[in-house]
């Protein structure tokens, strides 16, 4: 007979699994060494810069060790390590590939016919998946980060148009962001200027880096801590806010969503407060509403 006590309410407290998608050199590496005591499964090179002295990191030869390793960080981990960085993704399936073509006596995935080359190729990255969430249940942070690329998607509702994808197959690029609770795309912050209408469009800036934690047409993002839309690129801030966002009381949110609101016009007010009095218990509705507030607020100084 079902034990009904066993019903919990509310949210798991639990580290986060993190998907760090970033344009090349925007500083995926180092936000992985400001993780609470990490240990990084990386490449061949490893870590790569005096900035990483001191920080521990595994470079496994083949897939076969990459399983090793994650087996005796979930099994052991007697390193008292915090987080696994795995840097990156797009380094890593290669193994995979490797692995099951040997195995299958393959040349390379298109031997296999009809796209099955990689049904089996993420039939073996659940493997190391199913790892990384053990190790995670383990209470360490885990984080996946990968490189972007710039692809056409095809519109059904309209013209086509570029967005950043995940540099990885799309079925264990969908296997890893269905897995994690964040999905945060980094990237340079650059202004779009003309000179005239008829002007050529120049970018200005470069220098800052962001962190984008909600969907956009240009690329994908997602949390489940009610995190800004926008943020600076600093670890130690973005996890701080997913330790607040687990999520904060409807009191606080509603304030500062109050405050917010107070700068926008007569109109969005009035849409805010309803919201409010329609949601004044629910901190996942008004937390996506202040996230919505958040990036108004610039364009009403604009």
């Amino acid at each position: 007979m079902f034990d009904k006590s066993k019903i919990k309410i509310g949210a798991t407290a639990a580290a986060p699994r993190i998907v760090l998608i970033g344009v090349e050199g925007v500083g995926k590496t180092t936000a992985g060494a400001q993780c609470p005591k990490p240990i990084f499964l990386t490449a061949e090179d490893g870590l790569v810069g005096k900035g990483f002295d001191g920080v521990e990191h595994y470079s496994p030869s083949n897939w076969a060790d990459v399983l090793e390793f994650l087996t005796w960080l979930r099994d052991v981990n007697d390193g008292g390590y915090k987080s696994l960085i795995v840097d990156t993704i797009d380094w890593l399936e290669p193994h995979v590939e490797a692995f099951i073509c040997a195995r299958d006596k393959k040349n390379s995935l298109d031997d296999y016919g009809h796209g099955n080359g990689y049904i089996a190729l993420s039939d073996e990255f659940r493997k190391g998946l199913a790892l990384l969430d053990s190790i995670h249940k383990k209470g360490l942070l885990v984080m996946i980060n990968a490189h972007c690329q710039i692809k056409p998607f095809s519109n059904p509702s309209g013209d086509n148009y570029d967005r950043y994808e995940l540099k990885c197959s799309k079925r264990i690029g969908a296997m890893i962001k269905e897995w994690s609770d964040a999905v945060l795309f980094a990237n340079f912050h650059v202004d779009i200027v003309k000179e005239s209408k008829k002007g050529k469009a120049k970018g200005i800036g470069g220098q800052v880096r962001l962190i984008y934690a909600e969907r956009n047409a240009a690329w994908d993002a997602k949390n489940r801590f009610g995190l800004p839309a926008v943020m600076p690129f600093d670890m130690p801030t973005i996890l701080e806010a997913i330790k607040k966002g687990e999520p904060d009381s409807a009191e606080n949110i509603i304030a500062e969503i109050n405050a917010l609101a107070a700068k926008l016009d007569a109109e969005k007010q009035k849409a805010t407060a309803d919201f409010i009095a329609k949601n004044a218990t629910n901190p996942l509705k008004l937390s996506q509403m202040l996230n919505k507030i958040r990036t108004l607020i610039p364009e009403e100084g604009e």
